[in-house]
């Protein structure tokens, strides 16, 4: 039986060509084991971006407010957080490697409001 490499979504500026934060503005590539990259799409809040990749082991992004992480979490998607200016290539490849390990804290939220998921934000997110 042969082993296959989980996907892993990656946060990217709009080029693709950088990691980027984790969030309604940014998109997402999910890249599996032979390196083929595909968008995802997600439309509306956090909880939307972590079902549009439930089935990608981790998710490398620079940032990520606390209920995206939540989210995250709650799917069973690993967080990796890597610096500014980090390379979707070069994380994919530290990642494989074992040279980046899954873990990091959330950032704080710079969207302006409490992130409670008690009410609407005005940006279609519910919880």
């Amino acid at each position: 039986m042969a082993f296959t490499l989980p996907s892993i979504a990656v946060s990217t500026s709009l080029d693709g060509k950088q990691v980027a934060r984790f969030g309604h503005d940014f998109p997402l590539a999910a890249i599996d084991a032979a390196g083929v990259s595909t968008r995802r799409q997600a439309e509306g809040c956090c909880g939307s971006l972590a079902k549009a990749v439930a089935d990608c082991e981790v998710v490398i992004c620079t940032a990520i407010g606390r209920g995206a992480a939540g989210h995250l979490a709650q799917a069973g998607v690993r967080l990796a957080i890597v610096p500014e200016g980090t390379l979707v290539d070069a994380a994919v490849t530290l990642y494989r490697s074992g040279r980046l390990q899954a873990g990091g804290e959330p950032s704080a939220c710079d969207h302006g409001h409490a992130h409670d998921h008690g009410h609407d934000h005005n940006h279609g997110c519910k919880g």
